[in-house]
This record gives C-alpha cells, sequence and structure tokens, in this order.
C-alpha cells in the first residue's frame, strides 16, 4: 500500500510550474506537460565522466545517493510533438527537513565544481550519435547554483542547469532552448516562491 512518502510526493506536483508559467519563463506559447516522474532517474552509464552527472541533468538516482531524501517530483515541459524550441525538466525533492535539504545544497556546490567548468559525452543509445557538452563554470547568486551547458557542433541548443533549497525542499532545473539564458535559475526561483508561499 502507498506509504507517507507516496503520499507527500503527490503533493509536491502542486509547487511545480504550470505549463503556462513555463511558457512566461522561456519567451514560449503552447508548451505542455510531458512526463511526471516519482522516481529519480539515472543517466550513469550513459555519462562520462560520472562525476558530471551532477551538471548533465536534474533528478539523478547517483547524485542523491546517500541523502537522505524521501519524495520527488520531476515533470517534462515542451511544445507537443517531438521537434520543440524549448525544453523545460522541473525537479522538486523532499527532505526531512530544512536543515538536510541545505545540507544537501552546499555539498552540490563541491559536486558542480568536479565538471564545471569542463566537458562530458552522453551517449543516449537507440542508435543516436553521442554527443559533447561544453560546461561553463558555476556561479551563485541569490541562494541559486547555476551554468550554463552548450553542445558541441550545435549552434542552436544549449541548456541551463540550476538548483536552490527552500525550507525543506530542493529545486532542481535543467531548460534548453537556443538561447536558454538565465531561464532554469528563474523556474528555479519561482518554484521556491511557491514553496515558501510568497
Amino acid at each position: 500500500a502507498p506509504g507517507e512518502a507516496a503520499r507527500a510526493a503527490a503533493d509536491l506536483e502542486g509547487v511545480l510550474l504550470t505549463a503556462g508559467e513555463v511558457d512566461a519563463v522561456m519567451g514560449a506559447s503552447g508548451m505542455v506537460a510531458d512526463t511526471t516522474k516519482s522516481t529519480l532517474v539515472d543517466d550513469s552509464a550513459d555519462t562520462a565522466p560520472v562525476d558530471c552527472l551532477a551538471v548533465s541533468s536534474m533528478g539523478e538516482d547517483q547524485v542523491y545517493s546517500g541523502a537522505s531524501w524521501r519524495a520527488v517530483r520531476m515533470q517534462s515541459v515542451h511544445e507537443p510533438g517531438d521537434d520543440y524550441a524549448h525544453l523545460v525538466h522541473q525537479a522538486v525533492v523532499e527532505f526531512p527537513d530544512a536543515t538536510a535539504a541545505a545540507a544537501f545544497f552546499a555539498a552540490s556546490t563541491e559536486k558542480w565544481a568536479s565538471c564545471a567548468p569542463g566537458r562530458y559525452t552522453y551517449r543516449p543509445g537507440g542508435g543516436q550519435p553521442p554527443t559533447v557538452w561544453d560546461v561553463g563554470g558555476a556561479t551563485q547568486k541569490d541562494g541559486i547554483l547555476s551554468l550554463t551547458i552548450t553542445e558541441q557542433d550545435s549552434d542552436s541548443w544549449a541548456c541551463q542547469r540550476a538548483l536552490t533549497a527552500a525550507l525543506n525542499i530542493v529545486v532542481d532545473v535543467l531548460t534548453c532552448s537556443a538561447a536558454p539564458g538565465d531561464s532554469a535559475a528563474s523556474v528555479a526561483h519561482r518554484i521556491a516562491d511557491k514553496v515558501t508561499g510568497q
């Protein structure tokens, strides 16, 4: 039977941004929520070096391994179809208390530094060629850790990563477009405001 963590995970969805709110951040229109998960993901076998997992994607199982997280809600938002111009992966991870969430955020600054600045290779499988990504330096502003990752040999796709902690929630975001700018940081900030009721 579902336990307390399952109930908490369902509650978490309410602090994610709606598709309309994501549209506003990304300067897009008509974006829709795609998949929503209550489990972490594992791209460790497809990402090299594995130290770059913390910056290459959000909600990675290996990155949260050993942390005292209790529940997670992750959602993908993009335009309909497979050929979209904007992509947002937003995740909220619940910890037992604010101290635990803040500790994970503090530890993440060191994890990000192991790959930022740097470079990693992602192998998507399914017959698709691997992609190489250049990782910019990480910055921290207004309590939000962020950086930009740029796909090599592509002039039309880049992503921003952002991470922050609000109360007992860690907000973990990846946004991608031709010019992501500070979109991930903006999404993370808006989610954090929902968590704190601002």
